[in-house]
């Protein structure tokens, strides 16, 4: 409605104004009355029309006298002016160029710079004042063109030129005078003469325009110039009136005077309206409130405000840092201040404060160990930077007790090398680091790093102790090199050692001694090393059983065969596998020719065994034993059952074989070459084939029936498989040189025999040793073609070798799938060796978890843990599978309960994976505090894992962000880049820092 009354209000002035000019126009039209219309418009402020006018009088006039354009030049240009035309400015330059001397140029530069001035053009306003003569001016018209000079100075930053304009105008009378007070005081203010400034602001105090902002400039002087008194009365006045525009600000000033009297009670009051009032600290605000915080004992309170200080300039975050190290020591906060201190033992902007927060640091870092530095490095840079320290002395002992006690063994070693082995000290220091650096390297299967490191350690044999074990370790290590006699001679310095039969380990030895003498087959000496053994006290309930079996093994092998019963039947008393210590009985049984004692213990561990393999074992020597003692029938009947109750086992060929032989002997003899033709037909390439077609030609002989066996030989084609007389030689030449380890001769052999004789008696042999010549020769891919072609026939006498073979060469390249199907073949097999099942239920435990495959992991670890006499290794490494599994299929609960019994039990990698995963179920958890203990746990018990050691200070800065304690996050991830122990983790470490950045930036 208001517009269109407005538009209405335009329209009928528009229509006046022409009226009027039309009336004009016709009445008068002489060059005066033009004129007098010009101005009568300017003064209507109808500027388009004046504009018309005067364009008109000069266009239209030749004869117009030199006042007349001079007037109507000047008048036209300012309408255009005023219109905010494009040629107005254009206009008004010109006539003030054409018309220099003339009073009304100097009008036309006062008109232009008032009239930019009032629209705010400050620095073009500027322009026209400078070029103004104001000699004619009355005082008011002065002092207006003198302060609206100024301002457009001040507004242009030209505080020295807008001083003097407003010195001129601020101690007169005019209305400007105030004005140019308050901006000449408030310029003193900027240029620090703060006694000018206060002089002139207080001459403002009573002014209705200007008196309501003297007090905050006074409070700021007051401030600047340290007069605390002053400040605090005019601040309070301030802050008691009405809420005041600035109350934050003035509540600062009064807190920072209250600060510098050290009154921190009253700091702490106004430090709080301050932020109450939404004021917005500064990094040297977020310093002094957490330090009146710290001076009032508040320390929490302070650690909230000192780590907020993310980027101040240097001496402020040194300090800053110092004071968060000192607050978190008084929280019992030790890790945390360790960090702080740290920090500002970086800086070298204030020594004195470097060098007691270093001291700090490395105190902390001997009793409590930080995950940013080893204690013992921390202690030895301390020496370095600061030589003439007074707590050089109290550090040099603490390096000492460092160097003998340090789990960072591999440093520890580094360190006591370069500090030198002088004293006996030192020397034992060296002893001890270097014999937990070989059980280290032990544990990790670097066996010849770890034999140096026992040899190194016995270099200096100062502690007895040490110098036993040392001397133990070399020999478990030297029997995992397969150096027997090596090994032998180290457990026998061990046992010579002062002190090695107080050992735990002392028992142990014997245990050692006589498996190196069962791997050097003097199979007397072994069984007489597990007697040692067997009579020590507190032994395991295993390695009890192990060394009865093993010695009952060791008393078969030299024909001790009733000791070997005796010994197996007590380990089988002690829990050892009844289905083994029941065969080898058998097996003694036999040979002591107690053959109907042996043949009922046979009978009774095919009905009790549940292991498949066993109860074929069982059943072919059962068989052979009838054939021994010429019960042929019950021989026979036994094979029988072999061959029924396991058809796939490698042994049925033989069983065939065993069984035509005891039904020969039984005089059936067409039984037997039925048995015998079969097994020809069905094997046609293997050994037995052509032994089959020579035991029937002795049964055709032997019964009078030559025809018949030449008739079969003829119509079966089995003149190829009798072949085996002319191929042998090759074969037998290969194998010779096979047997000689010519790898690279045995296998062109060979190669040579398998072109010959595709179809030859010794096939699956050849392929088997060709292929095993190629592993020896290092050709594993070569090797594995053939083993693949192998492991493709589940029939083939080699199958079980060749899918192991190839499945440890396809882990090896890391082909999980490939390998993944080749254990399982064997996994699969029902007659398969225990060992190579085991074996391979192992990695493809290890397989599934490189596959991600929680499911499979999860069975097969369970698989695993089930059995009997489990290796502690592999125990700890199913356990922690599972654990994984079981934490990715988030079943949390049984997760925790694997990963605890790891982090409290275990040992190595899987010990501190499992501390790692703890400490991320606690964050996860929100339980930072238990989780970050645990990293700090993990950083001191693993030093020199360091990428598991960032990826835990990952977590633990993960949790101080939970905490919102940026300082101690920051920290921790700027030590993660500068490792840089993996691109990934400095990547997530850089992320996370930006993530902090952007968060605290919001705040």
């Amino acid at each position: 409605m208001k517009k269109a009354i407005a538009r209405i209000l335009g329209l009928i002035l528009a229509f006046a104004a022409g009226e009027v000019k039309s009336q004009l126009t016709e009445i008068q039209r002489t060059p005066e009355a033009d004129f007098q219309t010009g101005i009568f418009y300017i003064q209507q402020n109808m500027y388009g029309a004046a504009r018309d006018v005067f364009t008109r009088l000069l266009d239209d006039n030749k004869n117009l006298t030199a006042d007349q354009r001079l007037n109507a030049e000047y008048y036209r240009a300012i309408a255009a002016v005023q219109m905010l035309h494009p040629d107005g400015e254009f206009l008004l330059e010109k006539f003030i160029q054409d018309y220099e001397t003339s009073a009304k140029a100097n009008e036309a530069r006062l008109y232009m710079g008032d009239f930019l001035f009032k629209n705010r053009q400050y620095k073009r306003a500027v322009k026209y004042y400078q070029q103004a003569d104001w000699t004619l001016m009355n005082a008011a018209e002065r002092a207006k063109i003198q302060f609206q000079y100024g301002y457009s100075l001040f507004s242009t930053d030209d505080q020295d030129g807008a001083e003097k304009q407003f010195a001129a105008v601020k101690d007169g009378k005019s209305q400007y005078a105030a004005p140019a007070l308050y901006y000449y005081a408030y310029i003193c203010y900027m240029k620090e003469r703060y006694d000018e400034a206060l002089v002139n602001f207080e001459k403002l105090r009573n002014d209705k325009n200007f008196g309501g902002m003297v007090p905050y400039y006074l409070a700021h002087i007051y401030y600047k110039k340290g007069e605390y008194d002053k400040l605090l009365a005019v601040g309070k006045e301030i802050l008691e009136g009405d809420e005041p525009a600035r109350a934050s600000e003035i509540a600062k000033l009064v807190a920072d005077a209250y600060y510098r009297r050290k009154d921190y009670k009253n700091a702490l009051t106004y430090y709080t309206k301050f932020l109450e009032k939404g004021g917005k600290p500064s990094q040297t605000d977020y310093y002094e409130i957490g330090y009146t915080y710290y001076q009032l004992g508040k320390y929490s309170e302070a650690v909230q405000f000192f780590n907020k200080i993310t980027n101040a300039r240097e001496e402020i975050a040194q300090n800053a840092h110092y004071m968060l190290g000192d607050c978190y020591l008084k929280l019992g906060m030790r890790q945390e201040a360790a960090g702080a201190f740290k920090a500002a033992a970086r800086s070298d902007k204030n020594l004195e404060v470097q060098e007691d927060a270093f001291y700090n640091f490395v105190k902390i870092n001997y009793t409590e160990t930080s995950p940013f530095q080893n204690p013992i490095e921390a202690a030895e840079e301390y020496l370095k930077l600061f030589p003439q320290s007074r707590h050089s002395k109290e550090i040099n002992r603490l390096l000492a007790s460092l160097y003998s006690n340090s789990s960072d063994y591999a440093r520890a070693a580094v360190a006591l090398e370069q500090a030198g082995l002088d004293s006996p000290e030192m020397r034992e220091a060296w002893q001890r680091v270097q014999y937990f650096l070989g059980v280290r390297s032990y544990t990790s299967r670097q066996y010849a790093q770890a034999i140096t490191h026992f040899k190194r350690s016995l270099e200096q044999p100062l502690n007895p102790r040490f110098t036993a074990l040392a001397y133990y370790w070399m020999g478990e290590t030297y029997y995992q090199l397969m150096e027997y006699d090596a090994a032998l001679n180290a457990f026998n310095q061990f046992a010579s050692t002062p002190q090695a039969s107080l050992l735990a380990e002392f028992p142990n030895h014997y245990y050692n001694k006589a498996y190196c003498y069962l791997k050097k087959q003097q199979f007397a000496q072994a069984a007489t090393e597990f007697r040692k053994f067997l009579t020590e006290k507190n032994l395991t309930a295993a390695r009890r059983r192990d060394a009865l079996l093993r010695t009952g093994d060791a008393y078969m092998m030299i024909n001790q065969f009733e000791l070997a019963q005796d010994f197996y039947s007590r380990a089988e008393a002690a829990g050892a596998d009844p289905d083994y210590t029941r065969f080898q009985r058998a097996l003694a049984l036999g040979l002591l020719n107690k053959n109907d004692e042996k043949i009922q213990v046979l009978r009774k561990l095919i009905e009790s065994s549940s292991n498949d393999n066993t109860r074929a074992a069982a059943r072919m020597e059962l068989g052979n034993t009838w054939l021994l003692v010429d019960r042929f029938t019950e021989a026979a009947g036994a094979f029988d059952e072999f061959i029924k109750f396991h058809p796939r086992h490698p042994q049925v060929r033989r069983a065939l074989m065993s069984k035509a032989l005891a039904l020969k002997n039984a005089r059936r003899f067409d039984e037997a070459l039925t048995i015998l033709k079969n097994l020809v037909a069905q094997y046609p390439e293997s050994p037995e084939a052509a032994e089959a077609i020579g035991f029937a030609r002795i049964i055709y002989a032997e019964t009078n029936r030559m025809g018949e066996y030449v008739d079969w030989v003829d119509r079966n084609k089995l003149g190829n498989i009798s072949r085996g007389q002319l191929d042998s030689s090759l074969y037998n030449n290969a194998y010779e040189l096979y047997s000689m380890q010519r790898w690279q001769e045995a296998a062109q052999g060979f190669d040579e025999y398998l072109r010959r004789f595709p179809e030859g008696i010794f096939v699956q042999r050849a392929e088997n040793f060709m292929a095993d010549s190629y592993w020896r020769l290092n050709r594993r891919a070569d090797a594995v073609q053939i083993y693949e072609r192998i492991a493709s026939k589940p029939n083939h006498a080699y199958f079980e070798n060749a899918s192991m073979r190839a499945g440890s060469y396809y882990f090896d390249q890391k082909d999980w799938p490939s390998a993944r199907r080749m254990y399982q073949q064997i996994a699969d097999l029902s007659n398969a060796r225990e060992s190579n099942r085991h074996i391979a239920e192992n990695q493809l435990l290890r397989i599934a978890y490189q596959m991600g495959d929680w499911n499979e992991c999860q069975n097969l670890a369970d698989q695993i843990l089930q059995r009997r006499d489990l290796d502690q290794a592999l125990s700890q490494e199913a356990t922690f599978y599972r654990a994984l599994a079981l934490f990715n299929r988030q079943q949390q609960a049984l997760a925790v309960a694997d990963f605890e019994t790891l982090a409290r039990s275990g040992s190595g990698i899987y010990k501190a994976e499992s501390m790692y995963y703890l400490a991320l179920h606690y964050y996860i958890q929100q339980r930072y505090s238990d989780s970050k203990k645990l990293v700090y746990y993990l950083v001191e018990d693993f030093p020199e894992n360091i990428q598991l050691r960032d990826r835990a200070l990952i977590l633990l800065a993960r949790n101080f962000i939970a905490e919102r304690d940026y300082f101690q996050a920051d920290f921790s991830l700027d030590f993660v880049i500068k490792s840089n122990s993996s691109p990934d983790l400095v990547n997530e470490a850089r992320a996370l820092k930006n993530d902090i950045k952007n968060f605290t930036q919001k705040k």
